[in-house]
């Protein structure tokens, strides 16, 4: 490839793909230090990725704040997450990945909040990961009023998923 912004040739990844993938190996391998330089890799190939354009691209916008947050800029994944929350408000995806930051950092009603957001917007299969999501965080915030709550929500959209099976 001649830059980071073209796709490998025959492949469906960028260079910045391929960054945080190598990032998120080193984390299964416990290499935090690999793990962050391979993060703030893909940030740097990420943002070359998204120069120039007009708007937010969605997904590399997603994939950027995502590697911002494992790299530990809690605050600079939060401003874009917020970013992309006004620019598309009803978009399940930044308010999950927001919930998905906060949750990881124990800050569970910070969570409960962008799920909340999330689950308005969420459908099919998101709507599982949100509610099973919500349900910790509710549970984690050691009231009684909340983990019956947790329990209420889980079991009420448990009740409203059928799966069929397809030929």
């Amino acid at each position: 490839i001649e830059n980071s912004t073209e796709l490998l040739v025959g492949k469906e990844y960028t260079v910045a793909d391929l960054y945080q993938i190598r990032a998120e190996a080193y984390e299964k391998v416990k290499d935090e230090k690999n793990a962050k330089d391979s993060y703030l890799r893909a940030i740097s190939e990420y943002r070359k990725e998204l120069r120039g354009e007009e708007r937010l691209s969605r997904s590399l916008s997603q994939e950027l704040a995502y590697c911002l947050w494992k790299s530990g800029d809690v605050k600079g994944a939060d401003d874009l997450y917020r970013r992309l929350q006004k620019k598309f408000p009803n978009e399940f995806t930044f308010y999950f990945g927001a919930a998905r930051m906060y949750y990881s950092d124990k800050k569970f009603i910070e969570s409960e909040g962008f799920l909340r957001k999330a689950l308005t917007y969420s459908y099919g299969d998101n709507k599982l990961r949100v509610v099973e999501l919500l349900a910790r965080a509710l549970e984690s915030q050691h009231n009684k009023t909340k983990k019956a709550e947790a329990q209420s929500l889980l079991q009420t959209t448990l009740a409203s998923f059928t799966i069929s099976k397809t030929d």
